[in-house]
Formats: C-alpha cells, structure tokens, sequence
C-alpha cells in the first residue's frame, strides 16, 4: 500500500515537472525537532541518479528527471560507480532554536556535499563538501570518525531545503540520520569503547591461542587477527593514517584483500576441523586454493577498484561453495560433540557471509542487511568463544594430566626422600655422637692444658713479684720488669687463646654491677704501663659526668679497651695514646649509651689491610716483628656484638689509628655492688687506739662494712644513713668533736657538700674525707682533691689507701702509709679537656693476699695433711691439680666448701702468693 502511495506521489511530482512547475521542496517539510538520536531521514527524501556521462548541477535539479522517492534498495549502487541526488524540506516546529548533526554514510563515499536552499526561491544558502577526498581539516566539523557529518542550525518555525549530493564508487550503503550533537558524540564515543573492548578481547584470545603452539589454535589465531584487521578498516579506524601511505587504489586493494583472506581461512580452519587436512585430494584441493588467493590479492593491486570489487564477489562466492563440499564429505569424521558443535557455528558463519556477498552482488535483501551482518557477527563471537572454552578444557586436561604425574612422582620421591631420611639420620646421628665426643675431648683437653701452661706462668709472675719486694738496684728492677711483662704477655696469649677455642661466646658474657671510676680508673692505670713501653704519652679524657654504678662484664670491656690500647701501644713510638669516654643518656631513663675511642700517631694500617682487621690470626706487615697470634680485634669486635654494641676502626698509613666503639649499659644501684668483688682490705695494719671516726653513708651494705673494718682496727664508729640526719645530731650533740668524718657526696636531703659546710662551720679542724662513686677528669695534686675536702677516696674503697689516707691525717708523721706519687687519680669534676685519672689503685696481688687471709679467718682450717697435700702442689705449681683438690675437699668435707672455693678463685687469679700465705695461716 506504501509503494502505491510513493508511485502516486512521483506521478504527480511528474506532472507538475511537464507543467514546468516541479520544485523538489514543495514536499511535505520534516521537523528536525524530534530527530535527536540518530533516526533516519531516508524514509521521507527525494533521491535521483545522474545517468552515465552527465553532471547536474543544483541549478539544474529543477528540470532533472527521475526524481523518486528515496528507500533502502534505490539508495545503493550494485558494484559501480555512481552519483546520487538526495533532496528534502527540513523545520524547525518547536519553539527554541536546534542544532542537529546530518550524519552521510558509509565512510567509504568518496565524496558528499551538502547544499541549503531557500524553499522559495532555490537559492542556495550554504554549501558544504566532506567525503573519504576531503581532508579531515577542510571538512564542516573535525570529529575523529571518518564518516561525513553536516550542521544545520534553525530558528523557531524556519524551513530549508537539503540536498545532498553523494559521490560513490560502487559501495552501495547510504545512510543518512539526523543527531543533536551530545547524542551523536555519545553514541561515538560508547561505539568506540565497545569496539576497544571487543579488540582487547580478541587479542587476549590470539594471545592464549598462540601460546599453545598447535596448528589448529595459530590457524585460529590468524584467522582472528584478519578478522579484526578487516572489520578495523571496515569501520574505518586507521583510515587516515593508511591513506597517508597508500594511494585510493592501493587502499582498497587492502580492504579486499582482508576481506579474501579472512574467508579463505575460515575455509582453512573448517578443513583442519573436519581433518580433511589429512586426505591427499583435500590437500592437493586446498593448496589450489591458496594459489589462487595469492594471485588474486597480488592482482587486487593492478586493477580497477571497481574490478577489484567484482572479482573479490566472485572469488568470495567461489571459496564459500567449497564449504558445503568440506562438510558433506566430512560428515561421518566430526570427533565429539564439541567439535560437532563448532561445525554448526562454522556452518552458521559460512551461510551468513554466503548471504551477504550474494545480497552485495545483488542488491538483495537490502532490508535484512543488519540482521545478517548481525548473525554473522555472532556466529564469529560463538566461535571464538567455543575457541577459547576448547582451548580452557585442554588446558585443564594438561593440568590434571600433570597434577597426576606430579602426584605420582611426589609419592615416589617422597618415599625415596624418607628412606634417605632415615640412612641420613643414622648417620647424622653417629657424627652428632662423635662430635659430641670431639667437643668435650676438646675442651677438657684445653682445660687441662690452658692450666698448665699458666701455671708455669703463675709461678714465674708469683717469684718475680716476691723478688720485685727485695730488689736493691735498678738493674735488677729492670731484668725482673721483663720478665714480669714477658710473662704476663704470655699470659694474655694463653687466654686469647682460649677464648677464641671458646668461640668468644654470648654465654660468656656475665654483666654486674660495677663501680665506673674503679673500673676506668683501672683501664687507665694499665693504659698508662703500656703506652711508657715505647715512650709514648697516655692522655684520659671523659666528657659528661658518668654513673656511679653501671652493669657491665667488667672483666670483657677491661680485656678489649686494654686489647686496643696494646695494640696502639705497639705501632706507636715516641706519639701519643688517648682514651676518649663520652657519656650520654640511653634509649631508657634507667640506661647509659657510653661512646669509647681509642686513638693514637703511630703508623696507621693500609686501606687493604683493614678489611682483614677481624680475620682469626690475621697480623698486617707492620705487625710482623712484634709479638702477638693476631686474635685481639677478632675478639674484641665478637665481644662488643655479643654485649650488643658497634665496633669501627678509621685508619690512614702514617696518620695514626682511631677505633670507636659504641655501648649501652643499664644504670646499677651502689647498693646492689658487691663488696666482696671490689672491696680490698689494706696491705698493713692500722691502729685507732680508741679513736673517734663519724661515717656518713646512705647505702647500709656499704656503711656496715666499713664500720666493721674500722671498729677492727680499733677506731669507734659513730653512724649516720644520710646528711640530713648527721648535721641534726651534729648540732645537738655535747660530745667531743670526732678525729675525723667520712662521708658519702651523693644522699637523700642533704650531701656531701652540706656535710663539709656544717663541719666546717661547727668543727674547723676536722679532717673530712669524701668517698663516692662520681669521677670526672681532673688533675691530681697532693693538696685537696675537691675543694674544701681533706682526701677523697674513690668507690669502691681500697682499704689500703684508706689506711694511708687515715694515717695521714692523723697521724701525720708517720710516712709509711703515705699514697705513691705514682698512683692514678680521678676528680669529681665533668670536662672535656685531657687529664689524669683519680687514684683507683686496682686490687694488686698484694691485695688479693689479704682478702685471701681475711676469708681463711672466717672457715674452719682443713685437716693438716689436706693443708700439706696442698702445699706441696702449689709448690710444684700445678694448678689443675688444685683445682682437683678443691673439688675434693668440698665434696669429701662439706664443711669446708667455703676454703676450698677460696681456694678456687685464688687459682683463676694465679695468686700462688697469696695461696701460698692462706696455707700459712690456716696451719
């Protein structure tokens, strides 16, 4: 009923033109208004075709012949070139303004103007040229399509006439639809994204196709990746860049040979498929077919587009006429179901792609071309998608194929790994046996012979130091001062030594309670012996006050500072040796981060030595005429790590050496020091003959043993637990002023320095002896050691020196118990500049002598024939044989434990004097 209408139309439209009244935009107007959202305008234009050989112009439209109306089927061209007229009135009913887009497709016509008319008077108002010739820069609107798009702007009620004129060479699609310009942008940009999405698509798909490197998947692969190609340049994407490269002619030759190509392997991959890759006549079938693809996409390069166009429908025809044959001569090989239903989809593909180059060729079924562009489209997804499942379900037979082979190989090994188990066990358990055996051979072979290579050394040290007690002249001081050195060097060795076989380890390690100054003290006292070995100058120096009362392994950190400063002492001559102590606050209130540096002039160590510094045994060329096994700064950097500090050693030939080492240590309580560790009792007697002595000290431990000592040698002890309470009593009291007043610097309420005021102000001519824990570097003299003190003591005490001291003041004549000039001494003052330390006589053998004696007093004395059982071997000087007799008497005579671990201590000491003088008294 519809065609009627349009024939009646054009009739009159005829009659009108015979008049010589025809006016193409007397049509019925089109409001653009609604036309929003890409609807076509097709349905209501006017088209005409230029005959072959004519060239209308828009003044000549008017007296044109042929105008009809436009549809689907009379608005494409069959495989030519042709021109087309396209013409409608197009408004603007709505009562604002409008802009729409005219969007002209296909992409691929090759060249589309656009006139405005005025519906009067046909006189043109615009003119507008796009098309695949026009440059994208000239065309009415730059957008990133290729497709030609045209603005028409109206006013409220205004009218125009379009006509359209489209140039094409044989692509027989025309569309064209009216768009608001948000509408088509949108519809662009979503077109895009879904085509990007469908492209990562299929590139993963090629991607997982080829990694399986089989003949079937790289054919599908390929396929694919010409499928992409065609459809890519069929949409127009990369046109512009193409076009730059290849000429009109070379352009379309492409986009056939695409096309060719991706049927052809659809033909190829249905052959593999349908295993007729495998027969003679099918192979000789399908390399005749390759032939003459080559040759036709080499020919689509030399000819005619519009030929190109008409062979590639031949070809196009003749290949899809093979598949049926593929199909029904493979009809009984299709595998399984999976395969079966790939067929079905490549069935589907080759009647959909068969359809549209017949609908092409013809111009048939113009009306269904979306519908079978659609199916085709589809039964490609479905059969990429069937591609990618197939290819999944192989890959997860592989897996459970591979996952059983491992399990079965697990199993076997697992059963050879448990039988080889079990031989290693049995065998790791007899080495585990034997090293054990091996490690406790070793070390009671080096207890024995670490104890009886010091005891010859004891008993050198022992007799050398009763013969330093007789000498007479200075060269016998001197050669007894060798030997004395000689031997205590041999010493030091046997204990590196050991230590090392020991591996120097974190068990080893026995922090307590230590006195700061007395152990610094102690350092530098020693310090100061070596450095006069080779004429050299020791200089202390202590920035910042430090703690009275660190927790430490006293005897390690004295072995590795003494360690290093021998080492200085070696390597330097005629130069200078200093000790560097900082003192600063730890990570915690109740910790110290101490920072020790020992540097000196000497000859300084090559940059390719240092490296080796910590290497066992390892000596440096300089090193190689003086004595030592190399074993020092192994051991000293083991032993800073196992105490959790840092060990650094900076060092350039000719300019010295400076090793830096880095600590923290826990903050002790003087109460929790141990008197019995560090508290010696004096080489002679003192008498107090009744003398009244006030001792001022906040630590009962400490203020206990103190009385106890002085009230046994005759003094009477008058008490006080702090400052505070000593000046109340002062103050009160009626009695005779004391001989003297000892006391502590740091108390509770009052301290030192309030004491020493008091006494000043009350009794002027009382001696005031300071005792304390707190050093600082200052120099010594035999005047006051802090001002306004008589003597000042160091903590822990040297009863010794106290004796000296007491004597001193009290008894002024009496010369013998005065203090050395030579001793070290330790002020109370922070500073930073270089100085000597305070007088902290370490505990001498003499010392050691007396404390010895002092235990005896307190233990029953062993049976006689024990005592001279005992005599004999220190005679003999065999020390592990006394070490065997003290564990004798303390299991044999329990009773006499308390000698016998005296008895123990004396013989790590190497004391053979002192042990010597507790068998005497205890006979």
């Amino acid at each position: 009923m519809a065609q009627v209408k349009y024939w009646l139309f054009a009739g009159f439209l005829l009659a009108l033109v015979l008049i010589g009244a025809f006016n193409p935009a007397r049509a019925q107007a089109i409001d653009l208004a609604p036309f929003d959202a890409g609807q076509s305008l097709i349905g209501g234009m006017q088209i005409l075709k230029e005959q072959p050989g004519t060239a209308l112009s828009v003044a000549d439209l008017a007296n044109a012949h042929g105008w009809q109306p436009a549809s689907p089927g009379n608005v494409s061209s069959v495989l030519r070139a042709s021109t087309t007229w396209l013409t409608e009135t197009v408004s603007n009913n709505s009562p604002e303004p409008i802009t729409r887009w005219i969007s002209v497709g296909y992409w691929r016509l090759s060249d589309v103007q656009m006139f405005l008319l005025d519906p009067l008077t046909g006189e043109v108002q615009s003119h507008m040229h796009a098309g695949l010739k026009q440059p994208g820069s000239a065309r009415p609107l730059t957008l990133p399509t290729m497709e030609s798009v045209f603005p028409i702007e109206l006013e409220p009620g205004q009218q125009v006439q379009m006509v359209l004129r489209v140039q094409s060479g044989g692509w027989r699609t025309i569309a064209v639809e009216s768009w608001s310009p948000s509408s088509y942008l949108s519809a662009l940009q979503q077109t895009r994204m879904l085509h990007s999405v469908i492209a990562g698509i299929a590139l993963a798909s090629i991607f997982l196709l080829l990694l399986s490197r089989q003949r079937l998947y790289v054919l599908l692969a390929t396929w694919l990746a010409i499928a992409i190609a065609s459809v890519t340049l069929n949409l127009g994407y990369g046109i512009p860049v193409l076009s730059t490269w290849l000429p009109g002619k070379s352009l379309s030759a492409l986009v056939a040979t695409l096309a060719f190509w991706n049927s052809l392997f659809l033909v190829l991959i249905s052959a593999v498929i349908l295993g007729l890759d495998k027969r003679d006549f099918w192979r000789r079938v399908l390399a005749g077919i390759l032939v003459i693809s080559v040759t036709c996409s080499a020919l689509f390069f030399f000819i005619d587009t519009l030929w190109v166009r008409r062979i590639l429908t031949i070809a196009l025809l003749a290949l899809l006429a093979v598949l049926p044959i593929m199909l029904w001569s493979a009809r009984h090989r299709i595998p399984h179901s999976s395969s079966r239903l790939m067929v079905v989809l490549l069935g589907l593909a080759w009647a959909s792609q068969a359809i549209r180059v017949v609908a092409f060729a013809t111009n048939w079924l113009v009306d269904y071309e979306k519908p079978i562009y659609l199916a085709n489209v589809y039964s490609q997804v479905a059969i990429l998608l069937l591609i990618i499942g197939h290819v999944a379900q192989r890959q997860r037979e592989r897996e459970r194929q591979m996952e059983h082979r491992a399990k079965s190989l697990e199993r076997d090994q697992r059963v050879q790994l448990e039988s080889l188990v079990r031989q290693r066990t049995t065998e790791l358990e007899h080495s585990m046996l034997a090293a054990q055996e091996a490690t406790k051979a070793k070390t009671e072979f080096l207890r024995h012979v670490g104890h009886d290579l010091r005891s010859p050394m004891a008993t050198i040290m022992g007799y050398t130091e009763m013969l330093q007690a007789r000498i007479v002249t200075e060269s016998e001081a001197s050669r007894l001062a060798v030997i004395h050195r000689t031997t205590d060097h041999m010493l030091n060795v046997i204990d590196d030594l050991i230590d090392y076989t020991h591996d120097a380890g974190k068990d080893r390690i026995d922090p307590q309670p230590v006195y700061t100054g007395w152990l610094i003290g102690l350092i530098a006292q020693q310090a100061r012996a070596l450095a006069e070995t080779n004429a050299n100058k020791f200089v202390l120096k202590v920035e910042n006050a430090l703690p009275a009362v660190i927790i430490v392994d006293g005897k390690r950190l004295r072995r590795i500072l003494l360690s290093l400063l021998d080492n200085s002492a070696k390597f330097t001559h005629d130069g200078q040796i200093v000790l560097y102590i900082r003192c600063q606050p730890g990570a915690n209130p109740d910790q110290v981060s101490m920072h020790f540096m020992v540097s000196d002039t000497g000859c300084g160590i090559d940059s390719d030595e240092q490296a080796k510094l910590f290497l066992p045994f390892f000596r440096g060329r300089s090193s190689q005429g003086s004595p030592g096994l190399g074993l020092g700064m192994r051991l000293a950097s083991t032993w800073v790590q196992h105490m959790g500090g840092t060990l650094h050693v900076n060092s350039q030939p000719n300019h010295g050496t400076e090793v830096t080492i880095e600590l923290s240590f826990p903050i002790g309580q003087e109460r929790d020091v141990q008197p019995s560790e560090t508290l010696g009792l004096p080489p002679v007697d003192i008498e107090g003959n009744g003398r009244r002595l006030w001792l001022v000290e906040d630590i009962p431990e400490v203020r206990e043993f103190l009385a106890d000592w002085l009230n046994r040698h005759g003094f009477v002890v008058l008490q006080s637990p702090d400052g505070a309470a000593f000046i109340k009593t002062m103050q009160t009291t009626a009695e005779a002023p004391p001989s003297a007043v000892l006391t502590d610097y740091s108390m509770p309420g009052a301290g030192g320095d309030a004491v020493l005021a008091a006494v000043r102000l009350h009794w002027p001519d009382v001696p005031v002896l300071l005792l304390s824990a707190h050093i600082t570097a200052r120099s010594s003299s035999d005047q006051a050691l802090t001002p306004g003190f008589d003597a000042f003591l160091p903590k822990p005490i040297d009863f010794g020196i106290l004796a000296g001291e007491l004597s001193r003041l009290l008894d002024p004549d009496n010369t013998l118990l005065k203090p050395s000039s030579k001793d070290v001494l330790l002020t109370d003052e922070s500073t930073n500049h270089e100085s000597t330390p305070s007088r902290v006589t370490p505990q001498s053998p003499h010392s050691q002598h007396t404390r010895a004696t002092a235990r005896a007093q307190h233990d029953a004395a062993p049976p006689q024939a024990r005592l001279a059982e005992l005599a004999r071997l220190v005679e003999e000087g065999a020390l592990t044989d006394i070490e065997d007799w003290a564990q004798t008497l303390r299991t044999d005579l329990p009773e006499h434990a308390q000698f016998a671990l005296e008895v123990e201590r004396l013989v790590e000491d190497l004391d053979l004097h002192a042990l010597n003088k507790l068998i005497a008294q205890s006979q």
